[in-house]
């Protein structure tokens, strides 16, 4: 569509006064754009950031519901023993893939997996200094492995539930052309404000 037929269509009409044929322009250029990218699009489906969030949230609260099987039961019972034991791995492993949750949402599986095996691996090696530790086979000199990989877990898992799942749904986002102030369907309606 030719540009001088967009200024044609009636809803730039708006745009009469001297001050305004710039913004007029402005806005003619934006619409040809969106109206572009819509057609060109192969994911037509616009990701939330706010839906992101609330998988990021869900999963990490759904890893730690097994805890709940522990009320109202004996602590001395075999059976509060095997769902400690069950939390005890179920729970940092769930707690590793939920700040993930919001990358995969957005299709970024190659940013979801890659944090989420940096904290699985954070998760093993601190495991694996600490286990002997058990039976009193404690390594010194390894002492300060747990420590470096709780701050590498934590700083991945803050990192990847804030401005991980943020970048991934903006990326999303930017593969479909949505121009942030003047979405596809709403263009029409946003134009309609630029009359001064």
């Amino acid at each position: 569509m030719a540009f001088t037929e967009l200024e044609k269509w009636p809803i730039f009409g708006n745009f009469r006064s001297k001050g305004s044929k710039v913004i007029r322009s402005i806005s003619i250029l934006l619409f040809a754009a969106s109206l572009g990218c819509a057609k060109e699009s192969k994911e037509p489906e616009a990701k939330s950031l706010g839906v992101a969030y609330g998988w990021v949230f869900a999963t990490a609260v759904a890893a730690a519901a097994p805890t709940l099987l522990l009320i109202g039961r004996d602590t001395y019972s075999e059976s509060y023993d095997n769902i400690q034991a069950f939390n005890f791995i179920f729970i940092p492993i769930g707690w590793s893939v939920a700040p993930s949750m919001g990358r995969f949402y957005a299709g970024d599986y190659k940013g979801g997996l890659s944090g989420t095996g940096l904290r699985l691996g954070a998760l093993a090696a601190a495991v694996a200094v600490i286990a002997p530790c058990v039976y009193g086979g404690c390594n010194e000199a390894l002492a300060v492995v747990p420590l470096a990989a709780t701050g590498i877990w934590v700083g991945s898992a803050v990192y990847d539930t804030f401005w991980g799942t943020y970048h991934s749904v903006q990326k999303h986002n930017a593969k479909i052309c949505l121009i942030p102030f003047m979405p596809h369907i709403g263009s029409i309606g946003v134009l309609a404000r630029f009359d001064i």
